[in-house]
């Protein structure tokens, strides 16, 4: 790899004074030699584009880190090769960055007197597989649409060809240079028998009535996925924060639990029909980020894990439930944060993080895996080994491949989806952002204080503070129970309103299951958009295969190998990002519960 790598170095640097020159002098006078490929593909139209190029990010291109300069200015350089694209570049402040990407509205950044159509942003990641570059190009402009692109270069005699790729792809289309080539309609299947849709545009989607919140499988993923019966609604007039899944009384069926405000709200499902078991009401000193159920003392009774802090000070609590007396505390003032992570070969362990030693330094590096004795006190055990800025709440353990070794499936503060292998090697990185999150660590902004004071942050403090934010929940299972495991997680929109450029609003979500597929994650069924914020979400699998038999025809070109069935649990703030969630009591949060199904299709050789 070292070879390639210095290979790799030697051809850029023979390329980049010749790159850089052409990008100049093109830039300057706005001309440029059609290709021939240009030759016999003319533009759509004479329209005239400026794109203004931000500084790419390089924080994870590893050993690739110093290609990044050249890699955006040859990039930048083919596009201004176009005889209708200019091509501008500027660095932004993360806080003008932040104002730019929002959608919906006029940005009015102009250059020589004309305003700029696109924001290009950019990055570089590592892989195993080579370097991987994504583009995005944010419309300046209202009603258009977020562009997303990518290419990987496995080797460096194809770099350039890759980025040829890349940018012919970005002008076929986002300027018109050749005709897109229509995909096809994805098939789907809705749970509740009306069409459901796969989009990646919310605001036409409201327009046709999409959210439905309906469950659709994707075609060619390998999994039919199809609804039993109809889900199971309720509309609760409270303001979820999260949500987690679990048997916390042992009677073998699992509740559900919220958390709203300073409140814990435990749910049931009974008779078609989600009927509220249980409510307490924590300590108003507490802020919680993160709500998880898990049975570590062996007694088959899932108990309450409460990540939280005091003002500056992590301070978790362990709870259980009990039908005759309620939630009870059993441990208090825990200075870890928890959270309960499924350990390959060790089953369900705890583990922790600290926070730093100076105010503002909320989270110190390393995992570790903690003890309980009988008393819920915590020993420190071991770090766990984690890539570099990997978190306590952003990874799952899974096996993707059904190969008996697991990868590591996390989420980066950017809501990009990674994949690690057994040796914390980066193998993938999502375009999309998923595990869509507003809950952060620490006191809320709002609560700032003019002076210093002890537990909470100045004014000052919270301007300078690094919003460290808590991913959604990353769920792992094996839905069609073929030896490789799949995850479910949750996909938002941001919205373009928001008051401050560092939080996160969102107007529609959805969740969807993805799937080892040929080197990457690919999706094998989602719901339609939830319009506001998908708060959380949760699913179990039934244990109901066995009572199906195998079926299939002899004219078939798939033969069904075996059906399994699943529950999806669904908190969804409607009015959230609009100014009605901002009037007292206007908030509410729908529940929902789907019953599905799940067959494994396999191709017949």
């Amino acid at each position: 790899m070292d070879a390639i790598i210095k290979k790799l170095g030697e051809c850029m640097q023979a390329k980049i004074i010749v790159v850089s020159l052409v990008y100049f002098c093109l830039t300057l006078v706005h001309v440029g030699a059609a290709s021939a490929e240009e030759a016999t593909a003319k533009p759509e139209s004479t329209r005239q584009y400026q794109i203004v190029f931000s500084t790419f990010d390089k924080n994870s291109a590893g050993k690739y880190a110093y290609l990044r300069d050249s890699v955006q200015a040859m990039l930048a350089g083919r596009l201004a090769a176009k005889d209708r694209v200019r091509v501008m570049e500027k660095t932004f402040s993360e806080g003008e960055l932040a104002s730019l990407k929002k959608k919906g509205t006029d940005k009015n950044l102009s250059f020589g007197g004309v305003n700029a159509d696109y924001l290009v942003t950019g990055a570089l990641f590592a892989l195993t597989s080579g370097l991987e570059i994504q583009v995005e190009l944010y419309p300046l402009v209202p009603k258009e649409e977020i562009l997303n692109f990518s290419v990987r270069s496995p080797t460096p005699d194809t770099l350039i060809a890759d980025i040829d790729k890349l940018s012919e792809e970005i002008s076929q289309t986002a300027f018109g240079y050749r005709a897109a080539v229509p995909g096809k309609e994805a098939k789907t299947v809705d749970v509740e028998g009306n069409r459901g849709f796969v989009t990646v545009h919310p605001e036409e989607a409201y327009k046709r009535n999409q959210y439905s919140g309906a469950v659709i499988g994707v075609a060619g993923s390998g999994v039919v996925t199809k609804g039993r019966g109809a889900k199971i609604t309720a509309t609760e007039p409270v303001n979820m924060r999260a949500m987690a899944l679990g048997d916390v009384n042992g009677d073998g069926q699992q509740e559900i639990l919220l958390l709203a405000g300073q409140d814990l709200l435990l749910y049931g499902t009974r008779d078609n029909a989600i009927v509220q078991l249980a409510k307490t009401s924590l300590p108003g000193n507490l802020t919680v980020h993160a709500v998880n159920l898990a049975d570590l003392d062996g007694d088959k009774k899932d108990e309450v894990y409460l990540s939280a802090t005091d003002g500056l000070n992590v301070s978790s609590t362990i709870m259980k439930y009990d039908p005759t007396g309620g939630f009870q505390t059993i441990s208090r003032n825990i200075p870890w944060y928890l959270r309960p992570v499924m350990i390959p070969g060790k089953g369900w362990q705890l583990a922790g993080q600290k926070r730093g030693m100076e105010r503002l330094n909320l989270l110190s590096p390393g995992v570790y895996l903690l003890s309980l004795d009988t008393k819920y006190n915590i020993t420190n055990q071991a770090r766990i080994a984690l890539p570099t800025s990997v978190n306590l709440f952003d990874f799952v353990y899974a096996d993707l491949d059904g190969d008996g070794f697991y990868e590591i499936v996390a989420v980066d503060q950017r809501e990009k989806l990674r994949v690690y292998n057994p040796g914390n090697e980066l193998m993938w990185v999502s375009q999309k952002n998923f595990a869509s999150s507003k809950i952060y660590l620490g006191p809320s902004r709002s609560g700032s204080s003019g002076k210093s004071v002890r537990g909470f942050f100045t004014l000052d403090e919270d301007a300078d503070r690094e919003l460290i934010f808590v991913p959604a929940r990353i769920i792992v299972t094996d839905i069609d129970k073929d030896g490789k495991q799949e995850i479910i997680v949750s996909e938002g929109t941001k919205t373009g309103f928001s008051f401050f450029n560092r939080l996160r609003l969102y107007d529609s979500g959805a969740v969807v299951s993805l799937a080892w597929t040929n080197s990457a994650m690919v999706e094998s069924w989602r719901t339609s958009n939830f319009r506001g914020y998908v708060a959380g979400y949760g699913f179990t699998l039934l244990d109901e295969s066995q009572a199906r038999e195998k079926q299939g025809t002899k004219n078939d070109t798939t033969a069904k190998t075996g059906v399994t069935a699943g529950r999806l649990f669904i908190g969804n703030l409607p009015k959230s990002g609009s100014l009605v969630d901002l009037i007292p009591g206007g908030s509410e949060t729908d529940l929902s519960v789907y019953d599905l199904e799940f067959t494994h299709q396999k191709i017949k050789k």
